[in-house]
């Protein structure tokens, strides 16, 4: 949990560079080293990546439930022989539903036991709306795994559970039409002082870019897809 003095401010990572999730989620390793309660949110994400199979490979002392799409992490109910990994403070037992799972969409519930409340939650969790080929979806199919994401992520927010709140590809929501410039605005204005928003994609709208306290700009120098090398497994999902 952050430090009753800690100023949230709101991080903005964009560009047509690679790079832009890649920090992000180093962002959150960090936060959580730290301490800080970390929900990492994607929009328009249907290709499962590594960092999904990564959550998947935890389940020796995490369980990641994947319903409708979503990754929510919990601790299982017997200790994993390398669970001393995880803080000693985030060791817990899930069973039964926590006491955060009213911010959770119907298709997102979690089970989790003892201890409830702001206890049963993880200090790192990841939810994806959406999954297969983003490209044969139609757009009424996206514009409804964005709401749910925005919805999700509107909770998320302010409901004082976390300390960091990432918006994964939410301007390329934007960029297609599947999300409005003032819904994007009424998230930077709604986030409360002691979070931190972090928010990626290509094309940020330059109202957000005004807004925030930190832009970094991906600038695209040099790509391997230019010489003809398609995506690889661990480096570009």
């Amino acid at each position: 949990m952050a430090e009753q003095d800690f100023k949230g401010l709101i991080q903005v990572y964009t560009g047509d560079g690679k790079g832009k999730t890649t920090a992000a989620l180093g962002q959150a390793v960090r936060a959580c080293g730290q301490g800080l309660r970390v929900i990492f949110i994607q929009f328009l994400k249907g290709q499962e990546g590594g960092e999904h199979l990564f959550a998947e490979k935890l389940k020796q002392q995490t369980d990641c439930r994947g319903r409708g799409g979503g990754l929510a992490m919990t601790d299982k109910r017997e200790p994993a022989g390398d669970e001393a990994i995880l803080p000693q403070t985030q060791k817990r037992h899930c069973e039964e539903p926590a006491g955060d799972e009213a911010i959770l969409p119907q298709t997102q519930k979690r089970h989790c036991g003892e201890p409830a409340g702001d206890e049963a939650i993880l200090p790192f969790e990841m939810i994806k709306f959406g999954q297969g080929d983003l490209f044969k979806k139609s757009e009424q199919e996206l514009l409804q795994e964005t709401m749910q994401a925005y919805e999700f992520a509107q909770k998320a927010l302010v409901s004082g559970k976390y300390d960091m709140v990432i918006l994964d590809e939410i301007f390329i929501a934007h960029w297609r039409s599947l999300l409005s410039l003032q819904q994007i605005l009424d998230l930077m204005q709604k986030k409360p002082g002691q979070v931190e928003l972090v928010m990626t994609g290509r094309k940020a709208p330059q109202e957000v870019v005004k807004l925030a306290d930190l832009v970094t700009e991906m600038l695209s120098i040099k790509h391997p897809f230019t010489e003809g090398i398609q995506q690889r497994k661990g480096i570009e999902y």
